[in-house]
Order: structure tokens, then sequence, then C-alpha cells
């Protein structure tokens, strides 16, 4: 077990790797390479990746390369089952297709007709709002967002239970170091598709928006959030239900908007308030970056 002493120096360093993986999957990311962006000997790295990650780094990449090519699968309509295959760090189709196939217990093309065709759930991991969306009516607003610079603590239990905690630990950090004021953005980025990633999984960033010189502490990592052409929808209710609007956002509206998610997690965006951080409710923008189709 890592020492005190040491864990927030580790956990910076493994952030960094993370990071990286998230943005270059259809590069190289075997153990040297991953090694190297921790700065650890590639010795002993694969056993500091796993006590705090609890999967291996290669478990860790191929889970994430194939969890992204299904949700391009069911989100591209021009991509075709190849061009996802490279585009998530696969070196054939053929080995893609076995791989995926061994994860999803469905080949690819299998996985492309049931998820149009089907409303039913495709595998054993269950998501108690899947497909709920009745009453919603979001207005997407085409918007081209700005660069954030973020600090963040990475949450990977999921988007039902500790997410508040996460929080609760990057304000405390924040708020004495003067970094929070009228200004601060909250940002929440959703990585994964509890429809595809079983939902004890799912990466969340809990994050604030911070200033160029403030750097990466312990468990607390610093990245930017790109700037591009985004549609943004205002949500306003409990923060338990807002995935009900991610189903609408997903399955309603963007079949029908000339537009496919662009290579960018969605986030929520709110402007700091007490009120936020202690209220079941939210006032918040989802920010879905897109591309013309």
């Amino acid at each position: 077990m890592l020492k005190d002493s040491s864990k927030y120096e580790y956990q910076k360093r493994i952030n960094n790797v993370l990071d990286y993986i998230n943005y270059n999957l259809d590069k190289e990311l075997n153990l040297s390479v991953l090694s190297r962006i921790s700065c650890f000997s590639k010795y002993h790295f694969h056993r500091i990746f796993y006590s705090l990650i609890e999967e291996t780094p290669e478990d860790y990449v191929r889970r994430i390369r194939l969890e992204k090519a299904a949700n391009l699968i069911t989100s591209s309509q021009i991509l075709n089952i190849t061009d996802i295959a490279f585009n998530c760090g696969f070196t054939s189709s053929s080995l893609f297709s076995r791989i995926f196939k061994n994860h999803f217990k469905m080949s690819p093309y299998k996985f492309k007709k049931y998820s149009k065709n089907s409303k039913e759930f495709l595998f054993n991991y269950k998501y108690n709002n899947h497909k709920i969306y009745q009453g919603i009516q979001m207005e997407a607003h085409i918007k081209t967002m700005q660069k954030y610079r973020v600090a963040y603590i990475k949450h990977f239990k999921g988007y039902n239970q500790g997410i508040k905690k996460a929080y609760d630990t990057l304000f405390r950090w924040a708020i004495p170091k003067g970094y929070v004021n009228d200004n601060t953005k909250i940002i929440g980025i959703s990585f994964d598709n509890p429809e595809v990633t079983p939902d004890f999984k799912c990466r969340y960033y809990a994050c604030i928006t911070v200033e160029k010189d403030i750097t990466p502490d312990g468990e607390i990592g610093i990245t930017e959030i790109p700037s591009g052409k985004y549609a943004v929808f205002h949500y306003e209710g409990k923060k338990h239900e807002i995935a009900q609007a991610y189903n609408y956002i997903y399955d309603k509206w963007l079949p029908e908007s000339n537009y496919e998610p662009g290579d960018f997690p969605s986030y929520e965006f709110t402007k700091y308030s007490e009120k936020y951080r202690f209220s079941k409710n939210i006032s918040t923008d989802i920010c879905l970056p897109i591309i013309p189709l």
C-alpha cells in the first residue's frame, strides 16, 4: 500500500497517464510509452497503475478503446467498422472484431444492427434510467464554446453515487487557496456511456475552471477542455435525474439534428454558487461537441 506522503505524487503521475490515454487512443499505448509518461520505471509502473486504478494498464486501455468503438458504432453515420477500428487504436479490423466480440458477446456488425433496431438493453449491464425521457423538451443552441483550463478530481465509480464527494474534495483544496470566485465555472465531464460501460466503471471528472499558472497537486489534476462548436441544452431539475436529459439528447435530438458527436465527451457547465454545492436541484448547461453530419 502506498504511503500517504508519496500518494499525492503517485496520483498526479497516474492522472497524467489517464489524460494521455483519453486523448491518444489511436496511438501506441504500450507499457513503455505509458511508463515514460508517468515518469516511473517500466519495471514498476504496472503494479503502481494497478494499485491506484484497480485494472492493469493493458485491460484499462483495451476497455476504453472498445467502449469508444461501441459508441462510434452507434452514433456515427460516416465511419465504417474498419475506420472505427483504426481510429480506436486497433491494428486491423479482424483483430478488432475478435476482441470486440469477446468483450460484448457479439460482432461489431451485429452490435450495429441491434443498436439501431432494438429498444432493449444489449448487455448484462443494467442502467435504471435507460430510454426514459418522457416529458422532457430541450432546445439546442449551437454555440462556439471557448477553451477552459480546469482542475479536476477523477471519479471512477459511476454516475449514481460518489460524485458529490469528489466535488467536496475539490473545493476543500481550492477554496482555502483562493481559487474559487464569482467567475469560477463548475464543469462535470462524463467520459462514458452507461449503456456501454458498466455503471461502476463510468469515468467522471469533477472540475472547476482555474488560471493558467495553477499546476497539478497530488490527486488534483489539470487538463483543458477544447474550444469548438457545441450543441448546448439547458437543464433544470434534480441532479440524479439528469440522465434522462442525456437520453433525450442522444436518442431523440441527435439522430434528427444533421450533426454527429465530436471527439470529446459531453460536459455540464454551471456557474459556481454555494447553492449548487448543497442543493439536490441544479440549473446547468449540457454541452455536446458536434460536427456536421
